[in-house]
Parts: structure tokens; C-alpha cells; sequence
């Protein structure tokens, strides 16, 4: 149930140099929680996690010929933050 929380590891410039310090950013479903989202990394990873940090991501609001309109759909970004000595394997597949 837990390793369904994790729908993929984000990979931006941004989250690429949080990553060296031991911070990855994975996007999740809108019903997850901090306790759920480290459950789940430590299933599918098998490492410690130090904090969660959960940010919601709000579609885009566009402009269309038929009045405004949302672009994308609601969902939530997860921050993890690793111990000194954890680090994540990124060629783990999420099921």
C-alpha cells in the first residue's frame, strides 16, 4: 500500500543540485502524508529518512478562447531529506 504513495522521482536542474545535499524531491499522490511518504521510502529504498517536507502543486491557470481555463491537475511534491551517511539508488524502479 505505502510504495503507491510515490508516483516518480523529479528530476530538474533545481532538484539535481538539492540532491548533493542529500535532498531528493519526488512527486506523490494528493493523499499522502509525511508518515506514509517515509514508510515508503524506506520500503522502496531501503535508506533512513531525516525529514519530509510536502508542498502542494496547484495547476496553472491559462487562457483559452472559451474563458479561462487549468492547465495540469493537482498533486503533491515530497522533499526528503537523508541522513549523512544514506543516499538514494535512482535506478530503483517505482512500481
Amino acid at each position: 500500500m505505502t510504495k503507491n504513495i510515490i508516483i516518480k522521482l523529479l528530476s530538474t536542474e533545481k532538484t539535481v543540485n538539492h540532491e548533493k545535499q542529500g535532498k531528493y524531491t519526488f512527486l506523490v499522490k494528493n493523499s499522502a502524508n509525511k508518515i506514509a511518504v517515509k514508510k515508503a521510502i524506506k520500503e522502496i529504498y531501503g535508506s533512513k529518512v531525516k525529514e519530509v517536507n510536502i508542498i502542494p502543486v496547484h495547476p496553472k491557470e491559462v487562457n483559452r478562447r472559451s474563458g479561462k481555463g487549468l492547465k495540469g491537475k493537482k498533486a503533491k511534491k515530497a522533499i526528503i531529506s537523508l541522513f549523512p551517511n544514506e543516499s538514494l539508488n535512482k535506478d530503483t524502479e517505482i512500481k
